[in-house]
């Protein structure tokens, strides 16, 4: 009986280590030695199946000294950025997004799963939130105020802004 839960324990552990080393992110293997930013993200996008994408100025002054083999990728990263002001984050679809001073938010959370679960109703039907059912009904939007972003003289300039923050129903406090 020993022997065949030693078994079974080695095929369960050779079935989950791929799923383990995926789950760290891309592996790179090599001598990335003394390279500037540039260089280091033309021989990682070269070995794996990755875009960085990034401001250059950013990345001048940044150097990365790293050898071996079997590297993973993000805590290379992690490494080279520690101290700065840089982060990264990396897409469903391989992109590695590198930004100063601020996070990237890559995914919104399923607000349609969370809403259907809290509108079930005991059979199991749907049911709908208030706030589709004035949608339904056709209640139309009320602009409570009015954002001006940057100077009010400048508004045919079309500047680029971050916005956060979320829009609620001011009735009953439900996401929109």
């Amino acid at each position: 009986m020993n022997k065949y839960f030693k078994i079974a324990f080695l095929i369960l552990g050779y079935l989950f280590s791929p799923s383990l080393s995926e789950a760290q992110g891309p592996v790179i293997s090599g001598d990335f030695t003394d390279l500037s930013f540039k260089e280091f993200v033309r021989k990682v996008e070269d070995q794996v199946p990755v875009r960085f994408i990034y401001l250059e100025i950013w990345m001048q002054d940044i150097s990365v000294s790293v050898r071996g083999d079997n590297l993973d990728l993000m805590e290379v990263l992690s490494d080279q950025f520690r101290g700065t002001e840089l982060n990264f984050q990396i897409d469903t679809d391989n992109r590695i997004f590198i930004t100063r001073g601020m996070h990237m938010v890559l995914d919104l959370p399923d607000y349609e799963n969370s809403s259907i679960k809290a509108s079930m109703g005991k059979e199991g039907a749907n049911v709908l939130t208030n706030t589709e059912k004035l949608y339904i009904e056709g209640r139309k939007a009320v602009i409570v105020s009015t954002l001006i972003i940057g100077n009010e003289k400048d508004l045919g300039n079309r500047d680029e802004a971050v916005i956060n923050g979320e829009l609620k129903d001011a009735e009953n406090g439900e996401p929109l």
